[in-house]
C-alpha cells in the first residue's frame, strides 16, 4: 500500500510500516513542513496515497470532509 504520513506521526512508524512491505512517503520529507491541511490532503491525493494523520482537526477542513475515506487518525 502507498501511505503518507503526515508530520504529526511518529517517525518510527516508517520503519514499522516500510517493514511490512508499505510504499511510505512522509510529509516530513517534503519542504517545507507545516504544510496547510488541504495542501497535505492534495499531495497525497495526488500520489494516490492512503494519509495517516494524528491532527483531529484535519478532517474539519471543507476541502477535505466530503472525501475522508482514505485518512487515517490512528498512528500513535
Amino acid at each position: 500500500m502507498k501511505i503518507k504520513l503526515d508530520e504529526t506521526c511518529p517517525d518510527r512508524l516508517v520503519a514499522v510500516l516500510t517493514g511490512l512491505g508499505h510504499n511510505v512517503d512522509t510529509v516530513r520529507t517534503e519542504q517545507p513542513t507545516g504544510r496547510a491541511d488541504p495542501d497535505v490532503w492534495s499531495a497525497a491525493q495526488a500520489a494516490q496515497r492512503f494519509l495517516i494523520t494524528q491532527d483531529l482537526d484535519f478532517r474539519m477542513s471543507a476541502a477535505i470532509r466530503p472525501a475522508l475515506t482514505p485518512v487515517s487518525f490512528l498512528c500513535a
